[in-house]
């Protein structure tokens, strides 16, 4: 009788899984999988064409998995969505292991929850979520990042059955003999897309600007600048969707990406100040005939005589409150 619990679970190879503004890595058991017939290989993926097959794996761009268009992305995941193939087997953190500067263990800086936040007791594989443990603590000073963030999280899947067949009121079940085939191990990282990413010219090309129009105002577009998550996915670094509006009827920034939380641009910490201002223009709304149009980075400027290169800092917060700064140069071109 073939082990279906460890078939299913089976040979997890290495990947790296876009979910709820995270991202989730899986490894290689650590027990092997024998190769003379005793478990049976339920699928594999050996990474070695140009890009994710999508049969195989999920990629949540949008961090909510329904488009984003304003939703709130979650910043849990659930376990079954990145897996091929499942069985709804119990699930815990392992407590003994050490992770990072303080040793604290995989069940110490993450916990198990329902779709609601809410933990569960006894959790299982099916319909249950991964979240780090706020209680822990310990979170970066500097940018939030919560202790665990990049660590290897360890999870046991256990099961006493390897197969059970159900046929009208009449149950049968097949247990493991050896203690040690109950349970089956296998690692997570949870990891910001937004934090690990990039923002650049777009494509990586340079910005350039006009010296003759900062006087009143160069303006750099959605097709001059992007951000790009660690799987290179594209989001807008200017405000790309309608936002609150305020006492004074100011339209607040907001974007299309659910996983942004807030980005702001200023000119990057240097002397002298090249530009006299540096502003973000807000998303307008389509109204009748007229199409909606993204904002833009505004630089104001006096007048500047010779070509010169600036960077501007653009600092990007993801839902997880992790805030990260990127230094941008923006090459100010004199036309002849």
């Amino acid at each position: 009788m073939r082990k279906w619990f460890r078939k299913c679970m089976a040979s997890l190879c290495a990947a790296t899984i876009a979910f709820s503004g995270m991202y989730i890595v899986g490894n290689e058991s650590t027990k092997d999988v024998k190769a003379d017939g005793e478990y049976q290989l339920v699928w594999s993926d050996e990474f070695d064409g140009t890009e994710l097959n999508r049969n195989n794996w999920n990629v949540d761009v949008n961090g909510n998995g329904e488009g984003n268009n304003g939703e709130i992305a979650k910043n849990i995941v659930e376990m079954n969505k990145y897996f091929k193939k499942s069985v709804n087997v119990a699930v815990a953190l392992k407590s003994d292991d050490k992770l990072g500067s303080a040793n604290k263990s995989s069940a110490a800086v993450a916990q198990f929850t329902d779709k609601d936040s809410k933990v569960k007791a006894s959790p299982t594989f099916l319909e249950t979520y991964l979240a780090f443990n706020e209680a822990a603590g310990n979170k970066s000073t500097t940018d939030k990042r919560q202790y665990g963030y990049g660590e290897a999280l360890t999870v046991i899947a256990s099961s006493e059955y390897y197969a059970i067949k159900v046929s009208g009121k009449t149950t049968e079940t097949w247990e493991y003999t050896k203690a040690a085939e109950k349970t089956y191990s296998f690692q997570i990282k949870l990891m910001s897309p937004i934090y690990e990413g990039k923002v650049t010219g777009i494509d990586g090309k340079s910005i350039n600007v006009s010296a003759n129009d900062l006087k009143n105002g160069a303006h750099i577009t959605d097709d001059m600048i992007k951000g790009y998550d660690y799987n290179n996915n594209p989001y807008s670094i200017v405000a790309s969707a309608e936002g609150s509006k305020s006492k004074a009827e100011e339209e607040s920034l907001a974007w299309d990406n659910a996983q942004i939380k807030d980005i702001k641009v200023v000119e990057a910490d240097h002397t002298p100040k090249l530009f006299t201002t540096v502003t973000q223009t807000s998303y307008t709304a389509a109204k009748n005939d007229t199409p909606a149009k993204k904002g833009t980075i505004k630089l104001v400027a006096e007048s500047v005589s010779n070509e010169t290169t600036v960077d501007l800092t653009v600092t990007v917060e993801d839902i997880w409150g992790y805030a990260k700064p990127f230094n941008v140069p923006v090459n100010i071109k004199i036309q002849k």
